[in-house]
C-alpha cells in the first residue's frame, strides 16, 4: 500500500511538469509566429501584432520586477523580530 502512496503523490509533480512544458512550449511557438509569420497588414488596436508579441513580455517582465519587489518589501515589513537578550 505504501508504494501507491509514493506513485500516486510523485504523480502529482510531473503532472504540474508536463503541463508547464505544454504551456512553455505552447507560447514559444505562439511568440514565434506573431513575431516573424503574421503578415504586415495584420494588427490589433491600431499596432501591427509583431509590436505586441514584444510588447506583452516585456510589460510582464516589468511587473513581475515590481511584484518580486513588492513581496520582498512585504515580507521585511511583516517580519516579527524576536527580542535580544542584550
Amino acid at each position: 500500500m505504501d508504494g501507491r502512496l509514493i506513485m500516486i503523490s510523485s504523480l502529482k509533480p510531473k503532472l504540474i511538469g508536463i503541463l508547464l512544458c505544454t504551456f512553455s512550449i505552447f507560447f514559444i511557438i505562439l511568440q514565434t509566429v506573431f513575431l516573424f509569420f503574421i503578415p504586415e497588414g495584420w494588427s490589433l488596436l491600431g499596432r501591427p501584432l509583431s509590436w505586441w508579441a514584444l510588447a506583452v513580455p516585456v510589460y510582464l517582465i516589468v511587473v513581475l520586477f515590481w511584484l518580486i519587489l513588492l513581496w520582498i518589501g512585504w515580507i521585511l515589513i511583516m517580519e516579527k523580530r524576536m527580542p535580544t537578550s542584550e
